[in-house]
């Protein structure tokens, strides 16, 4: 599960300090928009996967 936002409201509910399951991943950047900042966490996601190969 991955988790996008941009608000900087959501920086105040995210505990760093508490414990998330393993398949969570929080992606937080309020520089961008979502759809920017989606779009580059999967790309690079996509070149560190196709790197691999």
């Amino acid at each position: 599960v991955v988790v996008i936002d941009h608000h900087k409201s959501a920086l105040l509910k995210v505990d760093p300090g508490e414990d998330c399951p393993r398949n969570l991943h929080l992606h937080l950047d309020t520089n961008k928009s979502s759809a920017v900042a989606a779009y580059d966490y999967f790309t690079q996601q996509l070149n560190t996967e196709n790197s691999a190969e």
